[in-house]
């Protein structure tokens, strides 16, 4: 499909002038006629200076040749000959263009000024001119002059050699034909021969064919053939398979050789063409001053109710014993072509009868009667000569359940090719679907059951007989059968059968057997009558447009065509390549609902939107698309692209920032369904083609550096891709800071910096290591002090806790047996000495304690905790013996593995004494329990008595409760009192510990002073 026209204007000083002639010689030079003289441009010659800035071809930089304007023509020689008020050859001398003259010497005419109107070159090598005056034959020396009579109301126009020689002029009204005489034959004697056109010139036989001129010196009028009659011929063109195509005002008309087609504003052509021209794919393009427009001849042509028809909704279609086309719409009206349009009659059945949906209505048999299926009866009507009988001739018989079928509601109809005709019937009911068969002899009807394998349950709604005499049917809720030797087979989607409404089947010259489904596309069967078929399937993965397949056909080529929900598929014979028909290329409706191969090998495809028919024609070789780039956008910014694309786009070195790319491309193919798919890929980020897409443009995002080039290739829909695609090549600098030299330098600078600062770690390190080596002599040399002073430290301990117990305690000990030998020698001294020495004795008893318990606390070898606990128990046992209290005492078993710092010792031992002299002082107790216990990190001591008890908010400021607490908290611990008139006292302390070198020790705290 063209998608846009690229406007084109000449170069010049003035307005634009109108093109009248466009001529290509075999070099590739153009030569351009206009109304403003004659232009010559190359293509291949370099561009000028201006010409370079401009990256568009919006403006063509052609060479003006002269005012002259008229008919160009290049004959097989190369020669290149130009008409207007003469006949000149154009020669190049010096590169310039010059005119030569050429004298025809021709009987002057008063009332009619000479032109050179057209000009063209006969198979022996003499050009034919057709002029103002009439036809003029050219030899090197000699001429034939063919004059006509009415120069002004019936003049010339055009003039055309055809592949057989003929020669085809075309004039105001009508034209003629002539076949040239050889030289020889004409036996020319003077230089100049004058022969009247008109008067050799006769009709042709009929107005529908054309009797060709085949002797020579024959000229045939064609002024009264279809569509010509007093019509102006403007243009005679000639296509590749023979066909002469002749423009005038109104129309245009194909000759195929033996009849005239014309083609009007009907079938979208445009008024007032002047000029025609075939492009690669057969497409015929006409031009005039009203615009453009293709003819597609590949296309479809389609017929509506404007052609005949009484509703465009055809439901049926096929092709008569006469072979001829008929056609049944969903009003139940019958259509039969006559090879222009349709005549439309609606057969004699009730006004109020209808077909059910997707039935095919209208059948006529092998003998030529027809038969009508509705959803109340089969009708059956007898064979007429001229159909338009049907609407008056009664019906011959009509059929329903009471003959034996199954339904009144009639579905689809059939013939087998032993003439016996197969109905199927459908209803509200399940029992109402069924499968007859009309037995052409008997004339009677055969419904199958279960028992003959059919199944009670499924109407059918397509038929087949493949190669060996099987019948195939498909069923409206899916699944397939095969008929064989009186048996049925049943094909469902676990044998591989495709799912679905199973629309249409169809038996292909190679004897496979295809299978349309409303769900899953195609299949097909290659050997039908194997056991086990095997299902090949194809759907919209494969290509077709859509797995809505409603019908099927095939041409004569062996092409497979499926009628689509989406169009027309056209498989070929080896299913490798699908071209798609859609309403763009003639088609009258999307939907195809039905199709049938007529005889003469056109394909007839019926849809809700009206009728198409399609002339196939075997394929030529396949010619790759070609591609360009459109347009280019680099980070937003478009540059300049020519306006017909370009092949190949070099960009220059691109910044890192501009790693942003848009590209859009375009292809072209005139064939008919193409719809051109693109591949593309990006060398220095991709490896493979990317999917074909439809889409025109591609972008590219945050490229990193380096060198690309961007590839994009045009595919068809026969697979063939472009032989050269299309390249945009650019490179992506990095940033400076990731070039080479800049990396580099990096380098080189990080790696100095690293050797400096290696260097400067070394020369650190050497210094540290000898700071902390002498640090670690340092603390070696403090470790050994510190042992040192611990030993003398344990010393000092030991000696002053030898000197205290030796001297001091001795001495007070010794203080202590005087006092109280002198107390009982002085018995009789007075009562107030012996006072003062009882005193003496018991003062000197406590200090004697106090120096034993200092002398226990400072003595290193008692840092243990089994040493704290046995004094614990020996103080606790002597206090309570003596005021006859009993006492529990529990201690840890492996106290003696634990260390105890000496304040520790004291402190605790200290609260402990308090503790129990509160006890034996104030409580009044008769028992008491001691618990002592070690945790992992802390120290628990509860002493328990069963005295009085005591208001803990009143006697809380206690000096001895005050001592108590404050020695607890000075080691990090707590004190807990819980005490109730008349009930006892608990006290609880605990102790912190800490963890050190594998023995257990509490952290030493603030010294605190307290008595008791």
């Amino acid at each position: 499909m063209v998608r846009a026209l690229l406007l084109i204007k000449l170069a010049t000083n003035g307005a634009p002038p109108g093109i009248e002639q466009i001529l290509e010689t075999h070099k590739g030079v153009y030569w351009i006629s206009t109304t403003g003289g004659l232009f010559r441009f190359d293509p291949d010659a370099p561009l000028t200076a201006s010409e370079s800035k401009s990256a568009d071809r919006a403006i063509l930089k052609a060479e003006f040749i002269s005012n002259e304007r008229g008919a160009l023509y290049e004959d097989h020689a190369g020669n290149l000959w130009f008409g207007s008020n003469n006949l000149y050859r154009l020669l190049e001398k010096d590169n310039k263009t010059v005119f030569e003259k050429l004298e025809l010497s021709l009987p002057v005419n008063p009332s009619n000024s000479f032109g050179i109107l057209a000009i063209t070159e006969g198979q022996d090598g003499s050009l034919w001119l057709a002029t103002s005056y009439g036809v003029v034959r050219r030899f090197m020396d000699k001429q034939v002059y063919y004059r006509i009579d009415d120069p002004r109301t019936n003049g010339l126009t055009s003039i055309l050699q055809d592949r057989n020689g003929r020669i085809w002029v075309g004039r105001e009204r009508g034209g003629v034909v002539i076949k040239p005489e050889s030289l020889d034959e004409l036996s020319l004697r003077e230089p100049l021969t004058i022969r009247n056109l008109d008067k050799l010139a006769r009709e042709g036989t009929d107005k529908e064919n054309l009797n060709s001129p085949e002797k020579p010196g024959e000229i045939l009028k064609y002024s009264d053939a279809e569509g010509v009659v007093r019509s102006h011929v403007r243009f005679l063109g000639e296509t590749a398979d023979g066909h002469i195509w002749i423009s005038t005002f109104k129309d245009v008309i194909d000759f195929d050789g033996h009849t005239f087609h014309g083609y009007t504003s009907a079938q979208g052509l445009i008024e007032a063409t002047t000029h025609l021209i075939e492009d690669a794919s057969e497409n015929l393009w006409l031009g005039g001053a009203n615009g453009l427009v293709r003819l597609d001849r590949g296309g479809l042509t389609s017929y509506l109710s404007a052609d005949g028809l009484s509703n465009a909704n055809v439901t049926a279609t096929n092709e008569t014993r006469d072979k001829q086309i008929y056609v049944m719409t969903s009003d139940l009206s019958l259509s039969l072509f006559d090879g222009k349009r349709f005549q439309t009659i609606r057969p004699a059945l009730p006004e109020h009868a209808q077909a059910i949906w997707t039935a095919n209505a209208a059948f006529q048999d092998s003998a030529g009667e027809w038969w009508f299926l509705t959803n109340e009866k089969l009708f059956r009507f007898a064979a007429t000569k001229d159909f338009r009988e049907l609407a008056r001739l009664r019906p011959r018989a009509t059929y329903d359940s009471r003959d034996g079928l199954k339904s009144d509601q009639m579905f689809h109809l059939w013939e087998d090719s032993h003439g016996d005709l197969w109905i199927s019937t459908r209803g509200s009911q399940p029992e109402q679907a069924g499968l007859s068969r009309w037995n052409r002899t008997t004339e009677k009807f055969y419904t199958f059951t279960e028992a003959d394998g059919f199944p009670s349950n499924k109407w059918a709604s397509s038929f087949a007989e493949d190669g060996n005499g099987n019948l195939w049917f498909g069923f409206y809720l899916g699944g397939l059968m095969r008929y064989a030797g009186g048996r049925f087979m049943e094909f469902t989607s676990s044998d591989g059968a495709p799912g679905g409404l199973i629309t249409a089947l169809h038996t292909d010259q190679q004897g496979r057997l295809w299978i349309g489904s409303s769900q899953s596309g195609l299949s097909r069967i290659d050997d039908p009558s194997a056991a086990h078929p095997r299902f090949t399937n194809f759907s919209a993965e494969n290509g077709l447009a859509s797995n809505n397949v409603r019908s099927i056909t095939e041409d004569l080529f062996g092409n497979i065509y499926a009628g689509t929900a989406r169009g027309i598929d056209r498989l070929s014979p080896d299913t490798i390549r699908i071209k798609h028909y859609s309403v763009s290329d003639g088609l009258a409706g999307d939907f195809v609902s039905t199709s049938v191969r007529d005889r003469s090998g056109a394909l007839w495809f019926g849809t809700p939107s009206g009728l198409s028919r399609l002339v196939p024609r075997q394929d030529k070789s396949l010619t790759p698309p070609p591609v360009w780039v459109s347009g280019l956008r680099i980070a937003g910014e478009r540059l300049p692209v020519a306006e017909l694309g370009t092949a190949d786009i070099p960009v220059s070195e691109l910044e890192h920032s501009q790693n942003n790319l848009q590209i859009d491309f375009f292809g072209i193919d005139f064939s008919t369904g193409e719809s051109l798919r693109y591949q593309y890929k990006l060398e220095g980020a991709d490896k493979d083609w990317s999917a074909p897409t439809e889409q025109r443009t591609v972008a590219f995002a945050n490229l990193q550096p380096g060198r690309y080039r961007f590839l994009v290739r045009a595919v068809n829909t026969e697979g063939l891709a472009s032989d050269k695609p299309a390249i945009v090549s650019f490179r992506i600098l990095a940033p400076i800071w990731l070039r080479w030299w800049f990396i580099s330098l990096s380098v080189l600078l990080t790696g100095a910096f690293f050797f400096l600062l290696y260097r400067y770690r070394v020369a650190r390190l050497r210094e540290v290591n000898v700071a902390l080596a002498e640090a670690k002599q340092a603390e070696e040399n403090l470790r050994k002090a510190n042992e040192a002073r611990l030993v003398e430290l344990e010393r000092v301990r030991k000696r002053i806790a030898t000197d205290l117990h030796d001297d001091i305690g001795s001495s007070l000990t010794r203080i202590s047996l005087l006092s109280e030998v002198t107390q009982r020698q002085g018995r009789q001294v007075e009562t107030a000495t012996g006072g003062s020495l009882s005193v003496i004795a018991g003062l000197s008893r406590e200090l004697v304690d106090s120096m034993s318990d200092i002398v226990w606390a400072i003595n290193p070898e008692k840092d243990s905790l089994g040493d704290l606990t046995q004094r614990m128990r020996h103080f606790a046992s002597d206090v309570f013996t003596a005021r006859g209290i009993d006492f529990h005492v529990r201690f840890p078993e492996s106290e003696r593995e634990v260390r105890v710092g000496a304040n520790l010792r004291r402190e605790l031992f200290l609260i402990f004494k308090e503790a129990i002299n509160n006890a034996v002082r104030h409580s009044e107790c008769t028992e008491s329990e001691i618990e002592f216990r070690l945790a992992p990190d802390c120290v628990f001591l509860e002493l328990r008595d069963n005295g009085r008890g005591f208001d803990v908010q009143s006697q809380s400021r206690g000096h001895g409760l005050m001592s108590m607490r404050a020695r607890a908290e000075g080691l990090g611990g707590k004190l807990e009192i819980v005490s109730l008139q008349g009930s006892g006292t608990t006290l609880t302390f605990v102790i912190p510990l800490g963890h050190q070198d594998g023995e257990v020790l509490v952290t030493e705290p603030r010294a605190v002073t307290s008595g008791t």
